[in-house]
């Protein structure tokens, strides 16, 4: 397919997503909207200046109210729509994905929430599929610990994580969609420190769940089996398991999290974090 005549002006935003250094490239006659939407959304991701000159993975995006634009700027790989709010919700998902695939075979990187206490940085990493509240435990205990990430915690072979404070996908006016909202808007804390694995938890909430929530160590065997299915590329790590179960050993082993609100669950969180369930 041909590229239609169209204005090919560029802007570009430098990013540290895990540890990886991505370049969105934004294209079109709208490039200059896209990449101000970009920074702003993932201001606590900006690093350094696209020409830099350090190897980076680059995504190519484009906003365009022509869909025979969008259409040929897709068929190329790029991330496009004919609206910023669609943009912006599908780019998220697509910066994440490159980002895991560059981290494949070196980092454990489990689906879950990470905060960490601001004056240590002794992290807790919670673990749950989709549904079970990653993002809204973020919001809520975020306002005291420091927010590391809401969707993929990468905890390399000497237990520390590699930071990603991605925007948080909150649901907003636009039906589906969801707005892609800077941490510091929501007024997380940052981090200062660098975050160290200090608590493995499993996340169980439920509607029927206790009024209080109960914290209870997983044995061994069956909290590998549980987060072997939360965790990308695992197979691809050199003995992944015996590394699974050597991280889980260095922090006291997982335990599991049964809770109705998040909002209960700093000092719950706390302890993991100290020890004292242990």
């Amino acid at each position: 397919m041909d590229r239609p005549t169209k204005p090919a002006l560029r802007h570009e935003i430098s990013l540290e997503v895990l540890g990886v250094r991505l370049v969105v490239r934004a294209h079109g006659s709208q490039a200059y909207v896209v990449a101000d939407a970009v920074d702003r959304a993932w201001a606590w991701c900006v690093s350094g200046h696209p020409e830099d000159g350090r190897d980076a993975l680059y995504v190519d995006v484009l906003v365009d109210a022509e869909e025979e634009i969008v259409r040929w700027a897709a068929a190329r790989g790029w991330v496009a729509a004919t609206s910023l709010e669609v943009l912006l919700h599908n780019l998220s998902p697509s910066i994440t994905g490159r980002a895991i695939e560059q981290l494949a075979g070196q980092a454990l990187m489990f689906h879950a929430c990470a905060l960490s206490e601001p004056a240590t940085g002794a992290t807790a990493v919670m673990v749950g599929p989709s549904g079970m509240g990653k993002t809204t435990l973020s919001r809520q205990l975020g306002q005291a610990l420091a927010y590391v990430t809401d969707e993929t915690a990468a905890v390399d072979a000497d237990g520390t994580l590699r930071l990603f404070p991605k925007p948080l996908s909150i649901l907003g006016s636009h039906g589906f969609l969801k707005e892609q909202v800077c941490p510091g808007d929501l007024g997380l804390v940052r981090p200062t420190l660098a975050p160290r694995l200090a608590a493995v938890v499993l996340l169980d909430r439920s509607p029927c769940a206790p009024a209080t929530p109960s914290v209870a160590p997983v044995p061994l065997l069956s909290a590998i089996a549980t987060l072997a299915e939360q965790i990308s590329y695992l197979k691809i790590l050199d003995q992944p398991l015996q590394r699974l179960a050597g991280l889980l050993q260095s922090v006291g082993g997982a335990y599991r999290l049964s809770y109705r609100d998040g909002a209960d669950l700093l000092p719950v969180v706390r302890q993991l974090l100290r020890g004292e369930q242990s």
